[in-house]
């Protein structure tokens, strides 16, 4: 998607809700014009945390449809900045980075690789 200022469209990088939770809730809802309280923010950001989540399905507080082939719930890997590096390959990595660059690298979507991510497993 190339970028167009014209268009009314807020990007949010999951990274950057994982460092700094409440001021991208803070930058999502001056978006949708929407006002909460710092406390607020504070409580969504605990009750929406992957435990928490995790914790509601896993006691049946919270229900899904997407079901593993042993018919158990499944929404929630880790959570966690990086952790695509223990599932993918070196060369994996290299060939997705490539990809990137050639379709992606010119649009408004910019990938954000932090130096705090966990090394590369595979």
């Amino acid at each position: 998607m190339t970028s167009h200022p014209d268009l009314n469209i807020l990007t949010v990088y999951y990274e950057s809700l994982i460092q700094d939770t409440v001021n991208e809730l803070k930058r999502i809802q001056s978006f949708l014009g929407v006002k909460n309280t710092d406390e607020r923010l504070q409580e969504v950001t605990s009750r929406c945390s992957i435990g928490n989540l995790r914790d509601d399905v896993q006691s049946g507080r919270t229900r899904t449809m997407l079901l593993d082939k042993d018919k158990k719930p499944f929404i929630f890997r880790k959570g966690s900045i990086g952790d695509w590096q223990n599932y993918l390959t070196v060369s994996q990595n290299a060939m997705f980075d490539r990809v990137i660059k050639d379709r992606v690298e010119n649009s408004m979507f910019k990938f954000q690789y932090l130096p705090s991510a966990p090394s590369h497993k595979l």
